[in-house]
C-alpha cells in the first residue's frame, strides 16, 4: 500500500535534503535529528513501524533471505521518491 499513496512517506519537499544528507561524508545524530524532526508526525510513526518490521524481519535473513539491502529494495520507493518527471534531473 505505500507505493500507492499519493506521496511518499518522506514527503517530496524533503527530498533534496535526505538526498544531501545520505551523500555527506559523516553524519552526525545531530544531523538525522533534524531531518527526521521535519518530517511530519504521522509519516514518522510510520517510519518507525517499517523500521521495526525491517529488524524483525532481519532476524530470520538465513531462512528468508531479506537482509537489510533486499529490505530496503522493496521499502525504498515508497519512502522517497524523486519528486520531478525527468530522471536526469536527479
Amino acid at each position: 500500500w505505500i507505493r500507492r499513496l499519493p506521496e511518499p512517506i518522506i514527503p517530496s519537499t524533503l527530498y533534496h535534503e535526505a538526498i544531501n544528507l545520505a551523500r555527506k561524508p559523516e553524519i552526525s545524530k545531530v544531523d538525522v535529528e533534524g531531518f527526521v524532526v521535519s518530517i511530519p508526525h504521522l509519516n514518522r510513526a510510520v517510519i518507525e513501524y517499517i523500521a521495526n518490521m525491517a529488524q524483525e524481519i532481519e532476524k530470520f535473513e538465513n531462512m528468508n533471505r531479506m537482509n537489510i539491502k533486499n529490505i530496503a529494495i522493496v521499502f525504498a520507493p515508497g519512502l522517497l521518491q524523486f519528486p520531478g518527471e525527468d530522471p536526469q534531473a536527479m
